[in-house]
């Protein structure tokens, strides 16, 4: 009787978990149909609403089931979707408005929802990351570089907030200011608590790689549609992709130079051609600039040896640049794009460049000459952010172009303006700190990988700040994450090197 009980009782227990499991799946299926069915109704048939639900319930779970998934998820969003559009082009990328406030598109009159998927996105990392560390027993911060040059430069660049506010500066404009830069912050805070290990660094580069890969097809696509020329449209990609591609270009010369080996390196040489035509469909000058410093600034890095091996193929690129830049002066074809956009940059002759180009310097003049003007008038405080800079030649109108005179295209020189000379101290200090500890940090490597991904952390700065130099990158959404991002992944690099390290040692 009792053994006949025991096998009743197992059979019962084994067809109830056998029922749960088969059911567990179709519950979470029929509860996510009703929660997009749900917000159908309630949104009038917004099936932009349906489908932001749909991701946000797959992100959740990825993010529940592994807290680095659902941070490569994140980071893959980043890159991959648009946060201004591209004229001539409405991609399926742009149009999931994924940077861009709820109330715009996804919840039209709610005045309140000012914020935008991305930041809900890392809020629920950020909110399963705060469980996590309250349930795991054991599970330290991990700190951050040069702590106090950082807190230094945030915290005066709070207060310039403040200050800008107190002068009677527009919130809403200040937050549109800040919101780039307040996301570098969070980065550097935040990725060195979730990626931790040599493999999360390189799950998270494989992401990077892919993301980026897709954007340079897409230009790629975009260039060969209209004819495999860049008639009546200047640009085939977003402004910031370029600026990315820089960095997967030198991780590339890294692994080479270095000897990395293994699937990322032939990776990146499988993707070495799209990318490529994908940066020169961007056509950016500053981006081509960029590189140009950065991959100068990657020379300082390499033994003096390797740096001397280098020399010679270096020069014989430069004299066939310098062959190129000689034939295609005067050539406005597709072969000569490289050669008009130096050209625009050291010629500002109306006669002898596009009218495109002579009127975006002519600006950007303009706008340094305003810039200049206000922070010798505010150099002390800077009139902080919310409020305009000084306007003594006037380009714009003011009604239509709002936003470029707090906004300017400098962006380096506009930090300056907005904080006065003591901000624009504490900025220097804290990216200046920072590529000293990376340079350090880079001297006791010794993973041949671990040097061309340490190498991007640190270059992303030079890449970046040139760019921004011309550029208004300082205030885009994704640079500022994924720069962040880079600088993150150094306490990650610097612990798997101590434990390499000791592993010899021992």
């Amino acid at each position: 009787m009792i053994r006949s009980f025991a096998r009743a009782r197992y059979l019962l227990l084994t067809v109830y978990r056998r029922s749960r499991e088969r059911m567990l799946p179709l519950l979470l299926l029929l509860v996510g149909t009703a929660i997009i069915g749900s917000s159908m109704v309630l949104s009038n048939g917004n099936i932009a609403v349906a489908i932001a639900l749909t991701g946000v319930l797959i992100s959740l779970a990825i993010t529940m089931y592994r807290l680095d998934w659902g941070f490569y998820l994140f980071l893959g969003a980043v890159l991959l979707f648009d946060q201004y559009g591209i004229p001539g082009f409405q991609p399926v990328t742009l149009s999931v408005y994924y940077f861009s406030n709820l109330n715009l598109f996804y919840l039209p009159g709610a005045s309140a929802a000012v914020l935008t998927p991305m930041e809900l996105h890392f809020l629920l990392l950020l909110l399963v990351w705060l469980v996590v560390l309250a349930m795991r027993k054991g599970n330290v911060l991990v700190s951050v570089p040069v702590p106090y040059a950082m807190t230094l430069f945030f915290l005066w660049f709070l207060f310039s907030m403040v200050y800008g506010r107190a002068k009677g500066g527009d919130t809403v404009i200040a937050f549109w200011e800040t919101r780039g830069i307040l996301y570098l912050g969070i980065m550097y805070l935040f990725v060195p608590q979730v990626i931790r290990s040599v493999d999360q660094v390189q799950n998270l580069l494989w992401v990077v790689m892919i993301t980026l890969c897709v954007k340079s097809w897409q230009g790629v696509f975009r260039f060969a549609g209209n004819g495999f020329v860049f008639a009546g449209i200047d640009t085939f990609t977003n402004h910031e992709d370029p600026v990315f591609l820089v960095t997967l270009f030198l991780l590339q010369f890294g692994l080479i130079l270095f000897g990395g080996k293994g699937g990322q390196r032939r990776a990146l040489a499988w993707m070495a051609f799209p990318n490529l035509v994908g940066f020169f469909v961007a056509n950016r000058r500053a981006a081509i600039a960029s590189f140009g410093a950065a991959g100068i600034g990657f020379l300082f890095l390499l033994q003096p040896d390797v740096r001397r091996r280098l020399l010679r193929p270096l020069a014989v690129i430069g004299l066939v640049f310098a062959v190129y830049l000689a034939v295609f002066w005067n050539d406005e074809g597709v072969v000569g794009t490289l050669a008009q956009q130096v050209k625009s940059t050291v010629i500002d002759d109306p006669k002898a460049i596009s009218y495109r180009n002579y009127l975006s310097n002519y600006a950007r003049k303009i706008q340094d000459y305003n810039l200049a003007m206000t922070y010798r008038r505010a150099f002390v405080m800077g009139v902080g952010f919310g409020m305009p800079y000084d306007v003594h030649i006037i380009m714009w109108d003011p009604l239509r172009h709002g936003l470029t005179l707090y906004i300017p295209h400098n962006q380096v020189v506009w930090l300056a303006v907005k904080m006065g000379a003591f901000g624009y101290f504490t900025f220097w200090f804290f990216l200046d700190c920072f590529i000293f500890y990376g340079a350090v940090q880079f001297a006791r490597l010794k993973s041949p990988y671990l040097q061309a991904v340490l190498a991007i952390c640190i270059l992303a700065i030079i890449n970046q700040i040139v760019v921004s130099y011309v550029d208004m990158q300082l205030t885009y959404y994704r640079n500022m994450v994924y720069l962040g991002t880079l600088m993150g992944l150094v306490p990650a690099i610097a612990e798997a090197n101590r434990r390499i390290n000791g592993a010899t040692e021992g």
